[in-house]
C-alpha cells in the first residue's frame, strides 16, 4: 500500500465493495442496452415505443419518454459519474456517496421490473 495514502485498510474494502457494486450495475445495465436495441427491431410499433422508452437517449429522435422515470442509458450515464466519484480518493465512500448508488441501483431494479414485464 502507499504509505501517503491515510485511509485504512477497512475505508478501502468499503471503497472497493462500492465500486464493484456500481460495475455490477454497469454491466447488467449494459447487457439490457443490447437486449432491448435488438429487441426494437424485431417488435411491433407499440412494444418498440415502450422500449424506446425504456432504453432513452438518441433512440428517442428528441422526444421526451412518455414516462417521468430514468431510462437505462440515463442510468447507464449516472452509474458512470458515481464510480468516477467513488474511485477519486483513496478513502471510504462518502454517505452521499452511498446513497446515492443505492438510489440508482434502486432505479436499476425498477428499470429491470419494467423491461421483463415487457419482453418476458
Amino acid at each position: 500500500m502507499d504509505p501517503r495514502v491515510r485511509a485504512s485498510r477497512e475505508d478501502l474494502e468499503k471503497q472497493f465493495a462500492l465500486e464493484m457494486k456500481i460495475a455490477n450495475a454497469l454491466q447488467q445495465d449494459a447487457s439490457v442496452i443490447q437486449e432491448i436495441r435488438a429487441f426494437k427491431a424485431r417488435a411491433g410499433s407499440d412494444l418498440a415505443k415502450k422500449a424506446t422508452d425504456l432504453l432513452g437517449g438518441p433512440e428517442e429522435e428528441g422526444r421526451r419518454p412518455s414516462r417521468n422515470k430514468v431510462s437505462f442509458l440515463e442510468l447507464n450515464g449516472l452509474l458512470a459519474r458515481l464510480e468516477d466519484v467513488v474511485d477519486s480518493a483513496d478513502a471510504a465512500p462518502t454517505a452521499q456517496a452511498t446513497a446515492a448508488v443505492d438510489e440508482a441501483l434502486g432505479q436499476l431494479k425498477s428499470l429491470l421490473d419494467e423491461w421483463h414485464k415487457l419482453a418476458p
